[in-house]
């Protein structure tokens, strides 16, 4: 191979690597995940790029970040031969015997032409996310429907008391539900003089709390850059449609936001079967752990901040995306962590303004089980 081929498949080769590295090594200084191993694998994979040969490097980058493996079986085999028995381990199994046989046999343009087609794989979608990204702060629609929680605000605003406003995320619908007498909520609720209101909310966060706070829908997805003061934005929305500048908004799309992408705008790097299942054998403790830890301190910092300062405050409680979805979920303990992040919210009002208005919300319903609706999400207000 030429000078001029060698340096091009080196440069695709540091980008790719960089950009995993930088993806997953923000995330490790808010908690610990599995992206640690990404950071790790990243850079032991631009030290193979300076010293080792290219075809090593080649295989190395193809074995650990399959970007093409893991999109052939995610979009063929899986849907085609999902029901034969241990499809995904021999689907591994033999990627991984194709890219050391390719090796082997010293076809690094063979490798060269994989390792591109995964480069352009991971990046292709990027300047339409960036577009849609750009005009996001700028291209709202107001819908057609009014937002229930805003309708709720201006009715109280002119009662010259506190509103705060407490989003218990992914919070369902529980009426007739099998799971209902799990939650206190709704008695909890009733006993405080609470009123119930049928809600029907839209789509997952980034649409739904904007549409419940604004009466505004954003143009796309949110997708979660760090540093960007959504926080901010929302503010601004809810001055200019509510008339009102005693404002604060405290949404899940802060410092929680840059340390859990779950709509991230550059996608995430595949990792090689085996190792995702090693990383879990290892690592799936210590990263609840911390998790958890995290979301204590975040919801705790929540009640902190309820005061008699601003007018309307906006709490974003993370609740039942708080403990994610790894592993066997546990859903009983999943209610029982919002009712009590919920009671702490209502005890700390109540001791600081108990004449005050309150409004309860979910932005969308449970999106995991079987038998929920999405949109059926709850509403309270007193």
């Amino acid at each position: 191979m030429t000078s001029i081929q060698l340096k091009i498949i080196k440069i695709t080769l540091y980008v790719f690597f960089v950009y995993v590295l930088l993806l997953n090594g923000i995330e490790q200084f808010f908690f610990l995940n599995f992206g640690i191993f990404n950071v790790f694998f990243s850079l032991l994979g631009l030290l193979f790029t300076w010293h080792a040969p290219i075809k090593y490097s080649l295989l190395y980058r193809l074995l650990i970040f399959p970007v093409i493996g893991t999109s052939i079986y995610e979009d063929f085999i899986k849907p085609n031969f999902s029901t034969i028995f241990h499809i995904q381990d021999i689907f591994w199994i033999f990627y991984i015997f194709l890219i050391i046989l390719i090796t082997h046999q010293k076809k690094v343009w063979l490798l060269f032409i994989v390792s591109i087609w995964g480069f352009f794989a991971t990046f292709n979608t990027l300047p339409v996310k960036l577009f849609e990204q750009i005009n996001y702060w700028d291209t709202f629609k107001i819908r057609k429907e009014k937002s229930p929680v805003i309708q709720l605000i201006q009715r109280f605003k002119t009662d010259h008391q506190n509103i705060y406003l407490i989003c218990l995320d992914g919070y369902p619908n529980l009426q007739d539900c099998e799971y209902a007498r799990e939650s206190i909520l709704p008695n909890y609720l009733i006993k405080k003089r609470f009123s119930p209101v049928p809600n029907i909310s839209i789509g997952d966060t980034p649409q739904s709390v904007s549409f419940l706070l604004t009466n505004k829908e954003p143009f796309g997805v949110l997708y979660a850059i760090p540093l960007q003061d959504y926080n901010q934005h929302i503010k601004q929305m809810m001055v200019d449609i509510l008339n009102e500048n005693s404002i604060e908004v405290n949404a899940v799309f802060g410092n929680f936001w840059l340390c859990n992408l779950f709509f991230p705008l550059f996608p995430p790097s595949p990792v090689n079967y085996y190792l995702k299942k090693l990383y879990k054998k290892i690592y799936s403790y210590p990263e609840k752990n911390s998790q958890k830890e995290y979301i204590e301190n975040f919801h705790q910092e929540l009640i902190s901040k309820i005061s008699l300062g601003p007018k309307i405050q906006f709490f974003h409680f993370i609740t039942f995306h708080g403990l994610g979805y790894e592993g066997d979920r546990n859903f009983i303990k999943d209610i029982q962590y919002a009712d009590f992040w919920l009671v702490k919210a209502i005890e700390k009002i109540e001791k600081i303004n108990p004449r005050a208005h309150v409004i309860i919300f979910s932005d969308h319903g449970e999106r995991f089980i079987k038998g929920f609706d999405r949109k059926k999400s709850i509403l309270f207000f007193k």
